[in-house]
């Protein structure tokens, strides 16, 4: 009788470990996202190292996502930023990243970027995040829902905006198929999130754009005109 309870408490105890993840610690495990045609989201969620002396090794794996044509997703750990999807394959990334070492206490985060299509959809992305060579012990799920709805003013808006080319020596431009840009504002982003460059649009048939001190790379450009908004992806040679 003794064994049994003895067995029954190191079970609960176990469990219990595992339950609390002594390791680290996810802010939340699920993430709802809405944007509409052509249009940039970044959601960031906050891991910690609850270790008071001891650093900590995470590793994180892309496990499940619903691949929409034309849409670009990225994740980004405290280290780098990975494809979700390679852009030519059209196939999901499947390996084990391994960001840099957290001390103890130190906060981190895991950053999904998501670049939606002109149609509508939806899509889910699922990553697992682990204390590295103690993944049944202490892994973790973060769920990204992303839905992408696209009213007809929306669609009218994004048709009618053109942006080109999309891989770009030193002049990026934008026009219109009606001839007149509607004031706003356009912003140039990294794939972090950051806004590079910022310029207002007077109203017009054309705007030209200078790239010429940017860094070559994958950027978006994001034109606002009231409560339009669009995005589209460009390479800078």
């Amino acid at each position: 009788m003794k064994k049994i309870i003895y067995f029954a408490a190191l079970l609960f105890v176990l469990s219990t470990a595992k339950a609390q993840n002594p390791a680290f610690e996810v802010a939340t495990n699920n993430v709802s996202i809405t944007l509409g045609a052509n249009a940039t989201y970044t959601d960031t969620v906050r891991i910690t190292n609850l270790r008071t002396t001891m650093d900590l090794d995470l590793e994180w794996q892309l496990t499940d996502i619903t691949v929409n044509t034309d849409w670009f997703y990225q994740m980004c750990d405290h280290s780098s930023c990975i494809n979700l999807v390679n852009p030519s394959t059209g196939q999901p990334n499947p390996n084990i990243f391994t960001p840099t070492t957290l001390t103890a206490g130190q906060n981190s985060f895991f950053k999904i970027i998501v670049d939606s299509g002109p149609n509508a959809g939806s899509a889910i992305v699922e990553i697992k995040v682990w204390e590295k060579n103690n993944r049944e012990e202490t892994e973790e799920t973060i769920l990204y829902d992303v839905n992408n709805s696209v009213s007809s003013l929306e669609a009218a808006f994004d048709a009618n905006v053109k942006v080109f080319p999309t891989q770009v020596d030193q002049t990026l431009y934008m026009a219109t198929e009606t001839g007149v840009l509607d004031r706003g504002v356009v912003s140039i982003v990294d794939l972090q999130g950051r806004v590079l460059r910022r310029q207002s649009i007077v109203p017009g048939p054309m705007v030209d754009i200078d790239l010429s001190n940017l860094e070559g790379g994958l950027y978006f450009l994001r034109y606002q005109a009231g409560d339009q908004l669009i995005s589209r992806k460009f390479i800078k040679e």
